[in-house]
């Protein structure tokens, strides 16, 4: 299965228009089309969704691996994921109903800042790290991101020194995501004979090798000892590389291959390397971020993602950056679900 379309628009910058012309040509050709959304956070977190519907960050890996099957089983051509998420703009209307849209388990719930901070207590006290260790790593893994977010722009918006503060006892304001953007993007997805059928050069496809999504637990706070123990994160990487036929870890390290770590708050990045083995403990995370890029983005701070379509947004830069031609031929991308009883990982290639 290869992507065939990517694009998107941020804060009015970039534009849809080839994924929509890709489409037109798709359906002038009498190819068959599925579309596939991702829910907007505007939309109540518990509420029902409609059917080809997928709601939180790692929705677009699931559509993906439902694609997968679609277009394998021949019932449909090509598939189409998009979503969109106008968070600055519905900031500006509504600015006083900011702690609304953290609010995705109900009012009397904890906000997803609230829900954090508890399972990075519990987190740090099963893999003994001190809370002053930790907030040691945060500083590192920030400082990884920054270095990314640098050397993307010659004039990189950083945040408000105000952001640098300490906003619960283990989280200062730089450590999570920042997702306020206005964001609309689409992914197009099929198999060869399609691609051949729209007259697609294979340099512009970017191959989809390997992708997982696992579960453990369900979401909410009550889980929170089931998702500390992070064996979905390993069980989604090793059955992304099975499939891919890829040691991505072997791949990385020797440095022919992109990551995108899920960056939302310090505790999932520290848990992916540990749990992918990475590095072999908490202590030797500082030196591995000396060493190596974890984000192709810059991190949901500092390139501010799109709510529940960050994993979208991200997707589409690493196809971007893929069709290049420059740097490694190969990119994994991590994500997860709310507070982590989802976790997943694709590998892409061009």
């Amino acid at each position: 299965m290869d992507i065939i379309g990517a694009s998107r628009v941020v804060d009015d910058i970039g534009d849809l228009s080839e994924s929509t012309a890709l489409l037109e040509r798709a359906a002038g050709s009498g190819l068959r089309i599925q579309e596939f959304k991702i829910a907007s956070m505007g939309i109540p977190w518990q509420s029902a969704l409609p059917e080809g519907t997928f709601r939180c960050a790692c929705a677009p890996i699931e559509a993906m691996r439902r694609a997968r099957s679609l277009l394998a089983s021949g019932r449909t051509d090509v598939v189409a994921i998009s979503g969109q998420d106008y968070l600055r703009a519905a900031l500006k209307a509504r600015g006083s109903e900011r702690k609304g849209f953290a609010r995705i388990y109900g009012q009397d719930g904890p906000t997803i800042l609230e829900a954090y901070n508890q399972l990075a207590h519990a987190f740090i006290e099963r893999y003994r790290i001190s809370a002053d260790g930790f907030r040691q790593l945060s500083a590192a893994l920030f400082d990884n991101y920054l270095r990314t977010w640098r050397a993307k722009s010659s004039a990189p918006r950083l945040p408000d020194p105000k952001w640098y503060g300490a906003i619960t006892d283990l989280f200062r304001g730089v450590d999570c995501a920042n997702p306020w953007i206005d964001f609309g993007g689409c992914l197009i997805l099929a198999e060869d004979r399609a691609a051949h059928a729209l007259g697609l050069r294979q340099e512009s496809r970017i191959r989809v090798r390997g992708l997982s999504v696992e579960q453990r637990g369900e979401d909410g706070v009550e889980s929170i000892p089931q998702v500390i123990g992070y064996d979905h994160i390993t069980r989604s990487f090793e059955t992304a590389c099975r499939e891919s036929g890829v040691d991505f870890k072997k791949t990385f390290l020797e440095g022919q291959a992109l990551l995108e770590v899920y960056t939302c708050y310090p505790v999932v990045p520290i848990a992916f390397l540990l749990k992918t083995q990475m590095v072999e403990s908490p202590s030797a995370i500082p030196s591995f971020l000396d060493r190596y890029a974890i984000t192709i983005t810059g991190g949901l701070n500092l390139a501010r993602a799109p709510g529940n379509n960050s994993t979208l947004s991200a997707l589409i830069e690493t196809v971007e950056t893929l069709r290049t031609g420059k740097g490694p031929a190969m990119a994994g991308v991590h994500s997860i679900g709310a507070l982590g009883y989802l976790q997943a990982f694709c590998i892409l290639s061009r």
